[in-house]
């Protein structure tokens, strides 16, 4: 399980931890990795991977905020 608890060293064995906070957290309840720590190219990555279509509208708040423009990659014709 991730570490979900800041802990306090405040002297004592009764000390309270600190939730830690996620802001656009990817992936299930045991991922912590979080898009604003992601590189611009990692997030590229997985939004146009298949799968996790959740993700897809936070990966795209972390590009807008970035200035980062999605453009979809064009595939080549099999036909030719």
């Amino acid at each position: 399980m991730p570490k979900t608890r800041n802990v306090k060293r405040r002297g004592g064995s009764m000390a309270k931890s600190d939730p830690l906070r996620f802001k656009f957290k990817l992936g299930g309840r045991k991922s912590s990795v979080s898009a604003l720590r992601l590189s611009d190219d990692e997030l590229l990555k997985k939004f146009f991977s298949p799968g996790k279509s959740k993700d897809k509208q936070k990966i795209q708040q972390v590009l807008q905020a970035r200035k980062v423009e999605i453009v979809e990659p064009v595939a080549e014709n099999e036909d030719q």
